[in-house]
């Protein structure tokens, strides 16, 4: 996500102070600190990855302490002790953490439309098939988890289960290569902090194919679409 599109659908959200969002995976939670500082709302983050949530604390011990802001480690499948009625409920490229291949998106958004109140809105960011993948592209990412629908098939999924859509786009071709750069870009940095050993080397390895397969088949194949929702009264 670009800061353009950070900001663009921190602006389309138009939370007030004191409203409550959840962040459902929401890994080191920079979008959530990010829309919180802009707008004052309370976040609550969810994440099963403890090391991913201490980052985030550590940028946003100001906000934590002001009781602005509370991470949470949590399993998403087993997610009834959250509590309901968020006005805003966000999931950016965590469906995976619902449940398992094709059941993930539809999961995900029966768990979040539970979670929001009447009229409230739910973010979502979700990858999707821009048309048929390679066998040989399906063998290297293994198994696409929640990928398996086009564009519009993720918003007929939302439709379904009575979500109302407010605004839907794809991210560009240049925030793909940016987030596929950077992403090894900062492998490869944690790598040459590491000790060197067979271990490291096959974890860079496993990285560069990652990239090497997006530049011969994902850039073309797979999207992220950027899904605004509102639930039914």
């Amino acid at each position: 996500m670009s800061e353009h599109r950070a900001s663009e659908l921190i602006s389309k959200l138009s939370l007030n102070s004191g409203d409550w969002v959840l962040d459902a995976g929401c890994g080191s939670a920079e979008f959530l600190i990010n829309l919180s500082r802009a707008t004052g709302c309370l976040g609550f983050g969810i994440d099963i990855d403890q090391a991913v949530l201490d980052l985030g604390a550590q940028r946003a011990g100001d906000l934590i302490e002001a009781g602005r802001l509370d991470l949470k480690r949590m399993d998403l499948r087993n997610s009834n002790a959250i509590r309901e009625n968020f006005d805003v409920v966000i999931c950016l490229g965590s469906s995976h953490a619902f449940a398992e291949a094709e059941r993930a998106y539809p999961e995900m958004l029966e768990c979040l439309n539970r979670l929001i109140r009447p009229n409230g809105k739910i973010l979502i960011g979700e990858c999707f098939w821009k048309k048929e993948p390679e066998p040989d592209y399906l063998k290297l990412i293994g198994e696409p988890v929640g990928v398996y629908r086009s564009f519009d098939e993720n918003i007929a999924c939302a439709a379904s289960i009575g979500l109302r859509v407010i605004e839907a786009d794809q991210a560009t071709l240049q925030e793909w290569d940016t987030f596929e750069q950077d992403h090894l870009r900062r492998a490869e940095d944690r790598m040459s902090d590491a000790s060197a050993g067979s271990d490291v080397e096959e974890k860079l390895k496993t990285h560069r194919e990652w990239y090497e397969g997006y530049e011969k088949w994902g850039r073309e194949t797979m999207g992220f679409g950027f899904y605004l929702f509102q639930r039914a009264t």
